[in-house]
């Protein structure tokens, strides 16, 4: 992984496994969604409310499932709390200061999509 949080990501990844106790399912989706991310954001240091917003939106236009999209969501959610505990991302990549890089209001809904 060449990404410039690589060493961030695969630190997170340590943590979760080793004093989270998350399942390798959750790890293989946690990878999956920054390899996602750092291919649309490759040069980003920290992730940040607008390009976490943008991610989501590439990825409906791409077509992707809304579930699977919540999945993506769900996980570099994870890793962006995780950012801001760590004290890796300060109040302004924190988006309103009160918590991580979240996408409130950004998840895409099931309501309207069709089957």
């Amino acid at each position: 992984m060449n990404h410039p949080q690589a060493h961030l990501f695969e630190q997170f990844l340590r943590e979760r496994t080793y004093l989270k106790n998350v399942t390798p399912g959750t790890l293989i989706w946690y990878r999956v969604a920054f390899k996602n991310y750092g291919a649309a954001f490759p040069d980003e240091t920290l992730p940040t409310p607008v390009s976490l917003q943008q991610f989501v939106i590439g990825l409906r236009e791409r077509h992707i499932k809304p579930v699977t999209c919540n999945t993506y969501v769900g996980a570099m959610n994870a890793y962006c709390r995780w950012l801001h505990e760590e004290g890796y991302a300060g109040r302004r990549a924190a988006g309103d200061g009160h918590g991580p890089a979240h996408l409130r209001g950004a998840r895409p809904s099931r309501a309207g999509h069709r089957r």
